[in-house]
């Protein structure tokens, strides 16, 4: 299940977030279940921690994680790994040390890069800072990943610089399939792929999430979130900031009354009817 708390204010968040935690703690498995909170920063984290110590005299076995760690932590299933940055780092440094796949006509723009020797420095930099841009579009650009998985272009605005990278990325996870254990059924996918492909089966999901004061997520996430709504075992709190008492999405701006009065203006400057 999925509850959206909003205010304008974060002290009013933190008292709701104390309510809650306050009930949690009133529930059959007291103070000793563990209450997963999510922030975006440490500073919300220490925040938190001592706002819920000054509202409930203790602040005791709280497990705060980012977003992004989450979900780590809670996939149990080892048959298959997420292709995390750390991950997709490992998978390049390996696939960047093949001089014969740099070899490549696709390939050519990360030949040019790494020089004649490609085996120093740049590589090591290379594969670092692909890593998190990787992780980046598999978060973001979701349908990139699924038309790379096939072999087909994302669509995006740089042609020749998808070309290389789609391709790079293939090999990155190809290499890291076959490095798994012989026998092993599993593959890697991304955080997206594999809650599509689980719906959260295999994961220690616990009663309650607590996502505090997250401003922007990103589009996978997004995607996530939603996916708990026919879930009963676990709600999603989602705290979150709003400097109005509606939900901007049902607010009519004055650039939305624009568009929709610009049909109008248009047809009577080019004279399709008398005013």
């Amino acid at each position: 299940m999925l509850e959206l708390t909003y205010s304008n204010r974060t002290e009013a968040l933190l008292d709701r977030l104390a309510e809650r935690l306050q009930a949690e703690r009133a529930g059959e498995n007291g103070p000793w279940e563990p209450i997963h909170i999510v922030v975006p920063n440490p500073y919300l984290k220490e925040y938190l921690r001592l706002g819920l110590a000054r509202r409930l005299g203790i602040a005791a076995n709280l497990h705060f994680s980012y977003l992004a760690g989450l979900w780590k932590e809670l996939l149990v299933d080892g048959s298959c790994g997420i292709l995390d940055a750390d991950l997709l780092r490992v998978g390049l440094l390996r696939v960047l040390g093949d001089r014969d796949l740099l070899a490549q006509k696709d390939l050519k723009p990360v030949r040019d890069y790494l020089g004649p020797k490609g085996m120093g420095l740049k590589r090591i930099q290379l594969a670092t800072e692909l890593a998190k841009v990787f992780e980046e579009y598999q978060l973001s650009r979701p349908d990139w990943i699924e038309a790379w998985r096939v072999g087909k272009r994302g669509k995006g605005p740089d042609q020749v610089q998808e070309l290389w990278q789609a391709r790079l990325w293939r090999e990155v996870v190809q290499a890291l399939d076959a490095a798994l254990p012989e026998g092993s059924p599993g593959r890697h996918f991304s955080l997206l792929e594999l809650i599509r492909k689980s719906h959260f089966e295999g994961m220690r999901m616990p009663r309650a999430i607590h996502a505090f004061g997250l401003s922007h997520v990103a589009q996978a996430y997004q995607e996530i979130y939603r996916a708990f709504g026919p879930l009963e075992a676990t709600t999603l709190h989602i705290y979150a900031l709003n400097p109005c008492g509606e939900f901007w999405e049902d607010l009519t701006t004055d650039r939305n009354a624009f568009r929709t009065e610009l049909p109008t203006r248009e047809m009577a400057r080019l004279g399709a009817w008398d005013e």
